[in-house]
């Protein structure tokens, strides 16, 4: 899991700045949220402006030279923040694996050209190589010993490097470097889950996405948890199946009568079938990644994630988000959703163009499940 994140001079981050995703406190309720200390679930709130997008960014930096993803140009310009004499973006991160700490740094002078990088596993470095001083890296990990580690004017990462030109041993750092870069390829940076999206919705598909079982997904299978999802969104409603054309499709019941889904929905209740969608996809890569990788949590960022939903809908995602088996980061400016039936104070960060901080460091008040932080916060309580 990310347990800590730093950046400096990167877009609109000037000094240092840090997310602590271990800043928490020994809250009873929601237990869930928390693992080992570290928030896996949390909802960032700012204004227009301060940086949540930026955020994102600067966290999903790592996957632009230790990946094949592409960025696209937006992503690549104004790289370096505009007040900052240095002419380096860094950045901090720093991973926990069970009992195991991974910290990797690294200074960029554009999105492609690494300056340096370090990696220590548990205090130890293990890891190496600053193009100021050297092309000569420094790898200590078993099965690497016999690797070339003069990178010459390559571009490329001595992690990634490292990661497709060695077979790794056993030992404890081997285990852990490779959990990191594990971590790296299952990292999801969504900008937000909209009613937007490519996804057709017609009779067929949806019909055939629901009623199919799933293995997989086990609360997603099947007619019920469908029709669970709409009621709690609002739209109350009974639904069974019908044969057309020789298929069994999704009907409205009606008691009497049943009619086709997709004949007669509404257009807000066909983008809440598109999210169920995305909700689906997304937990079926979330489960099939924990079933891959045990020892591996699944990153999820999704920035402005309900900038077109209803409340009611707003809080079925954090829902299943929070009941996922993923460390999930939402950006909102929504603050019906601030509630300890849905996460806790350690849960919910206030940032602005400077820090970014939990709610429970923002008051002396010492937060209780009773309180209505959301009523708090429009009091002002968190302002300090």
């Amino acid at each position: 899991m990310l347990r800590r994140f730093e950046v400096k001079n990167f877009k609109n981050f000037n000094d240092w700045f840090i997310f602590d995703l271990s800043d928490t406190k020994s809250y009873e309720f929601n237990p869930k949220c928390i693992e080992n200390g570290i928030a896996t679930k949390a909802i960032v709130y700012g204004s227009n402006g301060c940086g949540k997008t930026n955020l994102g960014r600067a966290i999903f930096d790592i996957r632009t030279h230790l990946t094949d993803e592409k960025t696209d140009e937006s992503y690549s310009s104004s790289y370096l923040n505009a007040e900052s004499s240095s002419d380096i973006a860094e950045f901090k991160y720093i991973f926990q694996f069970g009992e195991d700490t991974l910290e990797y740094t690294y200074g960029k002078k554009s999105v492609d050209k690494l300056v340096y990088e370090t990696v220590t596993i548990n205090g130890k470095e293990v890891l190496s190589l600053d193009r100021r001083e050297s092309s000569i890296a420094t790898v200590n990990l078993e099965g690497a010993e016999t690797l070339n580690t003069d990178l010459g004017d390559s571009k490329l990462s001595v992690v990634k490097y490292v990661k497709n030109n060695t077979l790794l041993g056993g030992n404890s750092s081997s285990k852990i470097f490779q959990l990191f870069t594990q971590f790296i390829e299952f990292m999801i940076f969504e900008r937000t889950i909209n009613s937007h999206n490519t996804i057709s919705v017609n009779s067929l598909n949806v019909s055939n996405l629901i009623l199919n079982p799933n293995p997989v997904l086990k609360d997603f299978s099947g007619l019920f948890p469908f029709e669970k999802f709409l009621n709690e969104a609002g739209v109350k409603c009974k639904l069974t199946t019908v044969e057309i054309d020789g298929t069994q499709r999704i009907a409205f019941d009606f008691g009497i009568k049943k009619i086709d889904f997709c004949s007669i929905a509404s257009t807000g209740t066909l983008s809440l079938t598109e999210l169920y969608f995305q909700l689906v996809r997304l937990r079926m890569n979330i489960e099939l990644i924990a079933e891959q990788e045990e020892q591996t949590t699944p990153f999820i960022l999704v920035d402005e994630f309900d900038a077109f939903y209803h409340q009611a809908v707003s809080k079925l995602i954090v829902k299943q988000l929070r009941d996922a088996k993923c460390q999930a980061v939402l950006t909102t400016h929504n603050p019906s959703i601030m509630s300890n039936d849905l996460l806790r104070p350690d849960c919910y960060f206030f940032m602005t163009e400077t820090n970014i901080k939990p709610m429970h460091r923002l008051t002396d008040t010492e937060l209780r499940k009773a309180h209505n932080i959301e009523k708090m916060y429009k009091a002002g309580a968190f302002d300090g």
